[in-house]
């Protein structure tokens, strides 16, 4: 037993520095793409504290003759239970207390301890039955693809939008869904049936703004660097009697969360096809006591102010030229 105290040691360790890890890991970026990659990290990390515990288990336990199932099954309950501590702990810290991280936490203990039970020379039950070996291979590869899944449909995100520039948005493609987001309000993507020059494609979305102080679209992380152009234009076309007033704002990465220190525009949309084309110069120079980083473009908003009763217009073909 003597001999085994360093592997006790160093596996504690182990489970120790994951744990705090998760606690004190810093984002380089803001982005969806570092926080869900940060999120993935709940899967290796707990896939090794799994490991870890049976590491800790075969090392007091030792060689003799017992059940090697039992020893998986409390690795299993100490990291599932570890990963529910963390989480409720993060309700009291600065941390984000979700239930999808208790998922991924139990995606890396799973997964992890699948693959580790296929080369453990300990479990003698399964060196003569290659089917149950190649159940539990495809069940881990299975488990951890689930927990890779979101991290793998942002990094196609990111790369469709870079792709696309200068065009932004056009609602023709899966992968604008990634950035697209409302409040008070809902977008659904519908057949192009007007005759409206500015739109492009087949496809056009029907932006409805509800009954609410600012009914709100969003379009967060466009590609960031417009330097290179002049005008951010895009369509809209309305079914309604009469004008709608709406307003856009634009931020950049520097942006401090008031009003004087973004782009603002109210602009009017009359019955019919309506093509909005705005200056980027007017963009760089809308902060108050700064100039906008224009090759550092963080987010578009279009929103309703206090609406009387809830309308819909579409919206299309929002590029840069």
């Amino acid at each position: 037993m003597i001999k085994k105290i360093p592997a006790l040691i160093i596996l504690t360790i182990v489970i120790i520095g994951a744990i705090l890890l998760i606690f004190t890991l810093k984002l380089p970026h803001d982005t969806y793409l570092w926080r869900e990659t940060q999120n993935l990290g709940h899967t290796p990390l707990f896939g090794i504290v799994a490991i870890s515990i049976l590491g800790i288990l075969t090392a007091v336990r030792g060689e003799n003759n017992h059940n090697r199932w039992i020893d998986y099954l409390l690795a299993f309950s100490g990291a599932s239970i570890l990963g529910a501590a963390v989480e409720i702990a993060q309700i009291w810290t600065p941390g984000d207390a979700d239930l999808v991280d208790f998922l991924r936490d139990l995606a890396g203990i799973i997964s992890f301890l699948g693959l580790y039970l296929l080369v453990d020379t300990r479990v003698k039950s399964l060196n003569s039955r290659p089917r149950r070996k190649f159940l539990i291979l495809t069940g881990s590869v299975l488990v951890l693809c689930a927990a890779l899944y979101q991290v793998t449909w942002l990094s196609i995100s990111y790369y469709e939008r870079n792709r696309f520039f200068p065009r932004l948005i056009d609602f023709e493609s899966p992968w604008e869904n990634s950035f697209l987001k409302t409040r008070n309000a809902a977008w659904k993507q519908v057949d192009n049936s007007f005759d409206w020059p500015q739109s492009h494609g087949r496809k056009i979305a029907r932006l409805t703004f509800f009954q609410a102080n600012y009914p709100t679209f969003f379009i967060e992380e466009p590609f960031p660097d417009w330097s290179d152009f002049d005008t951010l234009s895009f369509g809209v076309y309305s079914t309604q009697d009469t004008a709608v007033k709406l307003t856009i704002t634009i931020e950049d990465s520097e942006h401090n969360m008031k009003f004087e220190d973004r782009f603002n525009y109210n602009f009017k949309v009359l019955p019919g096809p309506n093509s909005i084309d705005i200056p980027l110069s007017a963009i760089e120079n809308a902060p108050a006591r700064r100039t906008m980083a224009m090759n550092a473009i963080r987010a578009i908003h279009i929103f309703a102010y206090k609406p009387a009763a809830s309308f819909s217009v579409y919206f299309d073909n929002f590029r840069l030229r």
